[in-house]
């Protein structure tokens, strides 16, 4: 006989609960998987990334949509418990590269971190974790979110953590807070493994036969660009040591952007990647010693994807490295997310 709790059926504990209101291409709630969480729901208004991530978690409901659009009874499971909402909204509008811009105007997706209070206030999740650019930590957006949240009676942990801190093979600070019901959380600030870097990640790689197309799907290059990376000396040339004839007018009287048309080292962790790291001229995102750029597989793999995850194979490539380089890397979630389980379990067991 099902044991019952105010006329409802008692649902079988198959794991803590997860819910991520900005998706993309799946990249948290890979991470919240890998770490042992239950991803019962995505909100994405993005259909391609939602199609990549519906490929990967085929049990997870995808919903396809602003999340402005959502109302929280859409997505509260039947039993009520929700153990976290992880939120990485979009970051472009928080960005240095952003704000350093001259008449900049006020970005509208800024607004979008508020809609997380939406949820917290409906669904009363048990933690709620929030991922962005380092810049974020003190706009007014996160203020006033921070300020609403502690109003629920959350606590909170904010810092700005460094994804090689946590076995990344990457350089990727990003403002990571953690706001919790039961606990006073207290965020890691480093993972239990030792630093990666771009030879650990992708000095000896094999690519599977499923795999080999993401592997093989280069941006195309002009004649002048592969001229150019071909004449940047191997692991960790930058433009600077680039024949006169070769360089770039723009870059003649330009500070800064020194990274671009450079040369991952082998024993580092590779830069920031982003939404471009297969364009040689927006980052140092050549391949250490081949005359190429780093291919999607390749990227997938130092953003700390796992080394089979499913891309359409009729997107074009500025798709699939966008879906790549704006993901949360799902190894640093799990890392996360483990600690997540950890508070909450201990907090069970007090319960009990």
């Amino acid at each position: 006989m099902k044991s019952k709790t105010n006329g409802t059926p008692k649902l079988p504990d198959l794991g803590p609960t997860a819910i991520d209101i900005f998706g993309g291409c799946g990249g948290t709630i890979t991470g919240f998987k890998m770490a042992g969480f239950r991803p019962i729901t995505m909100i994405e208004i993005n259909p391609l990334s939602a199609k990549v991530a519906k490929m990967n978690h085929p049990k997870t409901k995808v919903i396809v949509t602003d999340v402005r659009n959502v109302n929280p009874d859409q997505i509260r499971p039947i039993d009520g418990k929700i153990d976290v909402i992880t939120a990485s909204p979009p970051c472009q509008g928080f960005s240095t590269m952003t704000t350093k811009r001259k008449n900049k105007t006020t970005d509208p997706r800024n607004n979008l971190i508020i809609e997380i209070l939406k949820f917290a206030t409906a669904l009363n999740p048990r933690t709620i974790l929030i991922e962005n650019v380092p810049a974020f930590l003190k706009t007014s957006e996160f203020s006033i979110t921070k300020k609403s949240l502690t109003n629920l009676g959350y606590q909170v942990d904010t810092k700005i953590l460094n994804a090689a801190d946590f076995g990344i093979p990457q350089r990727r600070k990003r403002t990571i807070a953690l706001f919790a019901k039961d606990f006073q959380p207290q965020l890691p600030t480093r993972g239990s493994t030792s630093p990666q870097t771009v030879r650990n990640a992708i000095g000896n790689l094999s690519v599977s036969d499923q795999q080999e197309w993401l592997h093989n799907r280069p941006r195309k290059t002009s004649a002048l660009v592969r001229e150019r990376i071909a004449a940047v000396p191997h692991d960790g040339g930058t433009r600077a040591d680039l024949p006169k004839h070769l360089q770039l007018r723009c870059h003649a009287n330009v500070r800064g952007f020194n990274d671009t048309y450079g040369r991952m080292w082998w024993n580092k962790p590779a830069p920031t990647l982003t939404r471009y790291f297969d364009s040689p001229g927006c980052g140092r995102f050549i391949h250490p010693d081949q005359d190429r750029a780093i291919t999607p597989y390749e990227g997938l793999i130092l953003q700390g994807f796992p080394k089979t995850y499913q891309f359409d194979k009729s997107l074009s490539p500025g798709n699939i490295t966008s879906m790549i380089g704006e993901a949360f890397p799902p190894q640093w979630v799990m890392r996360l997310a483990k600690y997540i389980q950890t508070m909450l379990q201990i907090i069970v067991k007090e319960e009990n």
